[in-house]
């Protein structure tokens, strides 16, 4: 029971919020069954997820440099769309993350698909999946798109910073974004990814490579106007890499 408690100590409550006694017993199980020297832990929780109409992708893992890129990278690759997410990270530096998803069709994931899939994921990912596929965006979307909307926010002394996107859904957003946090050194520390309807909010709680809050107000505005300039150019299918 200890070793149960201390595992999960430092997980964000939210996280429990989605999370019923048994699955967070089936997990547990699960982490403490598993050899991280082989590669992070990828499994289907509740693989027929019909309640949510979805398919639910934990994720376990050692935090690094390029983890969220590498991951949303490979469950874009395996034709998969997240909609919905949540990303949290202890003091410890062990990732708990979960990736709502469905398949091409918008239906949960059947359980031979399953698993599959984490074996493929799991090797994508220790192997550093983070390219991201070419997409071409619907005429519907470049026609209907609003702007997207980026904020940086941080407490003084607070530990991360409040970084809120919200744009037009479309295949491979959260790769994009994966790939761009890379591009401009930010640490994911924890994320909440929420699809409403045609649009998402994402929230993630960020820092810089250094593990300090974005805190300095040229550096947040650069980098909320990278964002919001690479998703909208990618809309109008004229995305270019952030300048170094």
């Amino acid at each position: 029971r200890e070793r149960a408690e201390a595992l999960w100590r430092d997980v964000a409550d939210e996280f429990f919020l989605h999370h019923t006694a048994p699955q967070i017993v089936a997990l547990t199980r699960c982490i403490d069954g598993h050899d991280l020297d082989l590669g992070p832990l990828v499994t289907v929780l509740d693989a027929d997820a019909a309640s949510e109409g979805a398919t639910e992708l934990f994720l376990y893992a050692e935090d690094r440099d390029g983890l969220f890129a590498d991951s949303v990278a490979a469950i874009d690759g395996a034709d998969l769309r997240i909609a919905a997410a949540w990303i949290s990270t202890t003091r410890a530096g062990m990732c708990f993350n979960s990736y709502m998803v469905l398949d091409p069709a918008d239906r949960p994931l059947a359980l031979r698909s399953g698993c599959e899939l984490v074996r493929a994921l799991a090797a994508a990912i220790k192997a550093g999946a983070s390219a991201q596929r070419p997409r071409r965006v619907s005429r519907q979307l470049k026609h209907f798109a609003v702007p997207t909307e980026v904020a940086i926010d941080g407490e003084p002394g607070g530990r991360t910073s409040t970084l809120r996107v919200v744009a037009a859904d479309r295949p491979g957003l959260l790769a994009t974004l994966g790939g761009l946090f890379e591009e401009l050194d930010l640490s994911i520390h924890s994320a909440r990814i929420t699809t409403l309807g045609e649009r998402v909010e994402d929230v993630f709680e960020v820092t810089n490579r250094a593990e300090r809050a974005i805190t300095h107000s040229g550096h947040a505005q650069a980098i909320a106007d990278a964002i919001r300039s690479r998703l909208d150019a990618e809309v109008a299918g004229t995305a270019t890499a952030v300048a170094s």
